[in-house]
């Protein structure tokens, strides 16, 4: 009995050694939470390299999957590191985050030095990770929103433009637009009496590049002469998830992922193109956290909308 016993101990620790040593994918782990919803985590990480990149080393994209995980090859000090994040809701307010550490060029002796206590490459990485925690942590504070709920999208008859870019400079592009828009209102001796909205008519999630209509409402029954560049738009009445986004309009898309999330938890089957009301100035110079923006995603099936998750 006692040789069997030992003989099992044995197996269990030469397999242990073989799966720790030889097919185990990672050097170490590394997990941490955060409040802000896992496509928040997504966009910190695809844009990396827009940070301090000598206190973090620049990194190199090697796979994405939307709003969960991120692989990424980081270089810094001469040694590179290869990071696999995955970050995924654990309640409605926390996302766990866990980052997979492997040193590609010795990843053996790691593993054998580890057992004995942290590396150098350890140590290194146990820091970079804690810098992206603190500024996760950081962004919080730069907006809010609101718990999702269902509500209708308002109709609007409108005048559009119509742009392509990237999320980042969607901010920047609707003020391009902006002006035109305004010029449409003045040629016809209109002024502004609804609140403007974006309508996003295409999301690709890897690369991050949209396509919207930026609209000013305008009146319904009025005949209106061609204006370069401007459409005429009715955007209907529609059931959809909605949340209220506080903070500047330049990151108003820390409400979309907030929205996708609250959808894939509950279940609820919405478009995949959300529409954002701005009911601010920019421009007035009021504390940013008082800017209000409804965010909706319409609902895609109202009859199956407890039965379907999201996609993409």
């Amino acid at each position: 009995m006692k040789k069997r016993l030992t003989y099992i101990i044995f197996l269990l620790l030469i397999t242990t050694g073989v799966w720790y040593f030889f097919i185990k994918e990672y050097d170490y782990l590394i997990t941490f939470k955060t409040t802000n919803a896992p496509g928040v985590v997504y966009h910190k990480l695809l844009h990396w390299n827009e940070g301090d990149i000598k206190k973090i080393g620049a990194a190199n994209i090697l796979e994405k999957e939307p709003f969960s995980k991120v692989t990424l090859e980081i270089s810094n000090n001469n040694s590179n590191t290869l990071t696999a994040w995955y970050f995924e809701r654990v309640s409605d307010s926390v996302t766990k985050v866990s980052v997979y550490l492997k040193d590609p060029k010795n990843s053996l002796s790691q593993k054998v030095s580890i057992l004995f206590g942290k590396t150098d490459f350890v140590k290194k990485n146990i820091k970079i990770v804690k810098r992206i925690r603190t500024e996760l942590e950081a962004h919080t504070t730069k907006y809010r929103v609101s718990t999702p709920i269902e509500d209708m999208i308002p109709e609007r008859y409108c005048a559009c433009t119509s742009s392509s870019t990237t999320i980042t400079l969607k901010a920047a592009e609707m003020m391009i637009q902006n002006q035109k828009l305004t010029d449409f209102l003045a040629v016809n001796g209109l002024s502004v009496t609804e609140y403007p909205l974006l309508k996003v008519t295409r999301w690709n999630h890897n690369s991050q590049e949209i396509d919207f209509d930026f609209c000013f409402p305008v009146p319904k029954n009025k005949t209106y002469p061609k204006f370069e560049g401007v459409t005429l738009k009715n955007i209907p009445k529609e059931n959809a998830l909605k949340t209220i986004f506080n903070g500047n309009y330049i990151i108003s898309d820390r409400g979309w992922y907030t929205l996708i999330d609250y959808a894939q938890r509950k279940k609820i089957a919405v478009s995949p193109f959300p529409i954002e009301f701005y009911y601010n100035d920019p421009h007035s110079g009021t504390d940013e956290m008082t800017w209000k923006t409804e965010i909706f995603f319409p609902l895609a099936n109202e009859n199956k909308s407890k039965k379907a998750a999201y996609h993409d």
